[in-house]
């Protein structure tokens, strides 16, 4: 099944897969957690772009931001009245969890390319997601895929 996880933030009302066939309109919690949790993508672009123009005090806030914004959209989404569907938290943690790598990696590369990040440092760092990446990923690569048929 394909993954159409960010059009629930665009749709109204959505059909969520493991609710009757019935359109449901997601509450204003499950929206801005969803739309938080999205909200990465153009923050991490930012990100890169204050990297280049090496406008670090102002990324030093942004990155404070984002960190703030990825506590906040699981407290969020967890208010709703939806956070109990298992399709869309899944979902959400599936989303949440690679956009935080997406941004991690890229600042870090960005920081040992541009900055001249210590690359003893940069290389625990790494070292450390991929772990993470590995032991989060386990269970759903036992269990097979999360939304398979």
């Amino acid at each position: 099944m394909t993954h159409p996880f960010p059009l629930y933030v665009l749709r109204f009302p959505v059909r969520l897969p493991a609710v009757a066939a019935a359109p449901v309109s997601l509450d204003w919690a499950a929206r801005l957690g969803i739309g938080l949790t999205l909200a990465k993508i153009p923050l991490t672009i930012f990100m890169t772009w204050l990297m280049f123009a090496r406008a670090f005090e102002i990324l030093n806030f942004v990155v404070v931001f984002t960190m703030l914004i990825d506590i906040a959209d699981g407290v969020i989404f967890e208010r709703s009245a939806h956070a109990n569907n298992r399709f869309l938290r899944e979902s959400r943690r599936i989303w949440d969890s690679a956009l935080d790598r997406v941004v991690i990696w890229t600042m870090l590369c960005l920081a040992l390319i541009i900055a001249h990040f210590p690359i003893m440092l940069f290389l625990i760092l790494m070292l450390r997601e991929f772990a993470v990446c590995g032991v989060t990923s386990y269970p759903y690569i036992k269990r097979g895929f999360v939304h398979s048929p």
